[in-house]
């Protein structure tokens, strides 16, 4: 007994002088506004990319209250230095169908440069402009975060043995797709690795990566038996094994699903990532390539040259004399119409992919039913009826993911603290791959928004958000639509 309480009284001292020795930092934010649209349906830029909390009908008002905080040890040796923070955001709409959404709810603790965290928490996965892209390719911020336990690291860190000329960014993860009527009960694995050649005081540096995305696991039962084995898809942990390689399942019992023995267990897909960072006097540019794979045609680059390019000039430099300043212009072009080409001397050795359909995992890549990359691969309920429902033969959720885009981004701001941010694309779209007689047909679309931010000096802290946004086209309802509230950060 002695030694029991010994040992406790010994835990509890070592947990007060390390709790003691730490800082607090945390805010909290409010939101109130409304939003209107010329249609039923709302623009879609002032919905896609908000992490699944603005419904796709209008009209809808919404209530928004996040917090966040960090504890940090007082370590002064920064490998050593402990820190514990957590976050949640919650968005309460009410609209046609009143809802409310928790996009973030995550605890995340950690030593030095790594952590693991807890929980769902608004995050985009890539190498890119985060701030201002049309959505990356594989994780932007368009669908309602997964519920994950995730590790990783903080930004990239330097392999001391080469003199921090290389560094390295990872992340790997386990997560839990929401039961939708298809299926229910599946996984997410994800891990990606990057790495960037340049000291951080480089004027000139080099990245590249990975993204590996699974859905994996579940039941269904809407699949015919040689997609399935009673409904149920594989999920032990064997199987588990085999997909965090991508390697094909050997030796696998006679009733094994068909399409799961000849190829990988779950639903692949992700982009390799490449980009080229240099600093001009006061300017930042970053160039950025995003490929997309979802096999070994992907990989090997048989798609060709499919995916997200990107070109971000951003303004260093600090409050200037002028009365208005550019921050940041980011320009993207994001073409995935080849993923069905393969060339006649490669036939056999590899297949084509439809991008972000899956024959198990009939919904696709989604969540919530919202598409979980880019939202310019297109659900067929976001559509116009005419344009959708001939090529709704599959019932897939996802009929729209030959596309050609355009997009210019631009942010601003006032010395009076007035921001201005605009999104503008224009768009090509070509369907699904899986309906030949659309392969040379396509319809436009554009869409924009401008965006505006302007302090409330009587009520401190807070700021006016304001959004005029269109839609005009073939593929969506043409549309004007329009957001105002009052937000305050404290």
């Amino acid at each position: 007994m002695r030694i029991h309480y010994t040992l406790s009284l010994l835990f509890f001292l070592a947990a007060s002088t390390l709790f003691a020795q730490q800082t607090f930092t945390g805010s909290y934010s409010a939101e109130v506004g409304a939003f209107a649209s010329s249609t039923k349906r709302m623009p879609f830029w002032l919905r896609a990319n908000q992490y699944g909390i603005v419904p796709l009908t209008a009209p809808v008002g919404t209530v928004r209250l996040g917090a966040q905080g960090e504890w940090r040890g007082d370590s002064t040796a920064q490998r050593s230095r402990w820190f514990a923070n957590y976050g949640v955001y919650a968005a309460g709409n009410v609209a046609q169908t009143s809802q409310v959404v928790l996009p973030e709810a995550y605890a995340m603790g950690g030593v030095g440069s790594f952590y693991i965290y807890a929980g769902k928490r608004r995050e985009i996965i890539g190498l890119g402009d985060s701030t201002y892209s049309s959505g990356f390719y594989s994780w932007s911020q368009n669908a309602t975060p997964i519920p994950k336990v995730q590790l990783g690291t903080n930004g990239f860190v330097p392999l001391k043995f080469t003199k921090s000329l290389v560094a390295f960014n990872f992340l790997y993860a386990h997560g839990w797709f929401p039961n939708t009527d298809s299926v229910q009960g599946s996984f997410l694995h994800q891990k990606a690795l990057f790495f960037r050649l340049g000291k951080p005081k480089w004027k000139v540096k080099f990245y590249a990566g990975i993204i590996h995305n699974v859905q994996w696991g579940g039941r269904s039962d809407y699949l015919r038996q040689s997609l399935t084995v009673d409904g149920k898809l594989p999920s032990s942990f064997r199987d588990y094994m085999d997909l965090i390689i991508a390697k094909p399942p050997r030796n696998r019992p006679a009733n094994y699903p068909g399409i799961d023995s000849n190829n990988q267990i779950g639903n692949h897909l992700g982009s390799l990532d490449f980009g080229t960072e240099l600093m001009i006097d006061r300017w930042n540019l970053l160039v950025y390539y995003q490929h997309p794979f979802e096999d070994r045609s992907g990989l090997a680059f048989v798609n060709s040259m499919d995916g997200l390019y990107g070109i971000r000039i951003k303004n260093t430099m600090g409050r200037s004399t002028y009365k208005f300043r550019m921050h940041q212009l980011t320009l993207e072009y994001l073409n995935t119409t080849s993923g069905d080409k393969v060339p006649d001397d490669l036939v056999g050795r590899y297949e084509g992919d439809t991008y972000f359909n899956h024959s198990q995992y009939i919904d696709g890549w989604t969540t919530r039913q919202r598409v979980i990359g880019t939202p310019f691969i297109t659900r067929g309920k976001d559509m116009r009826q005419e344009f959708s429902l001939p090529l709704n033969r599959s019932r897939r959720m996802i009929i729209n993911n030959r596309v050609k885009m355009a997009h210019v981004a631009f942010m601003g701001g006032f010395n009076s603290g007035v921001q201005l941010e605009t999104h503008f694309a224009l768009s090509q779209n070509y369907g699904p791959f899986v309906n030949p007689a659309y392969k040379n047909k396509h319809v436009n679309q554009f869409s924009g928004i401008l965006r505006t931010s302007v302090p409330v000096s009587w009520l401190g802290g807070a700021a006016l958000q304001a959004a005029v946004s269109l839609d005009s086209g073939q593929l969506y309802d043409n549309a004007v639509g329009g957001y105002l509230g009052l937000r305050k950060v404290w």
